[in-house]
């Protein structure tokens, strides 16, 4: 079916078309006419722009807007989690135990026992799977990133 361009004003004078000294042939064609000119207007795709509809559109970081060293308070989860906000990235608690608390339940809770761990920081995941277990996870995360997590 090609798409008539002209469509919407068609459509819009049909709808609009009040007449009633048509006979019924003319009226079952006029109805026709609008059916169909509605299936051609509904079946047009319509284009947003990439930025459309979003709430934070605060663009993704870049690797060397988050610091190696983070403050005590913040999440080394979060941090590397792309898909939040940035605002959400870089949050901090309002204590270090607080942050603690936080990676044990959110993030080290389904965790599987045993296996390697990855660092989500964003300068480190590239490495992979690294660190051989939960205290040099812990060790790495302390040393490298000052983010000290309960032992």
């Amino acid at each position: 079916m090609v798409v008539d361009e002209e469509a919407e004003p068609t459509l819009q004078a049909i709808l609009c078309d009040f007449n009633m000294n048509l006979d019924i042939k003319c009226i079952t064609d006029r109805k026709i006419r609008a059916i169909n000119l509605i299936v051609v207007l509904a079946s047009r795709r319509e284009i947003h722009s990439p930025m459309e509809g979003l709430l934070d559109v605060t663009p993704f970081l870049k690797l060397e807007e988050i610091p190696l060293i983070l403050e005590r308070t913040q999440c080394i989860y979060c941090v590397g989690d792309e898909m939040l906000p940035y605002k959400d990235r870089m949050r901090t608690f309002s204590r270090v135990s607080h942050i603690m608390d936080y990676v044990e339940k959110v993030h080290l809770k389904h965790r599987p026992a045993g296996g390697k761990f990855v660092c989500h920081h964003p300068d480190c995941k590239p490495l992979g799977n690294f660190l051989r277990d939960l205290n040099e996870f812990k060790n790495h995360v302390q040393k490298v990133h000052g983010v000290k997590l309960r032992k």
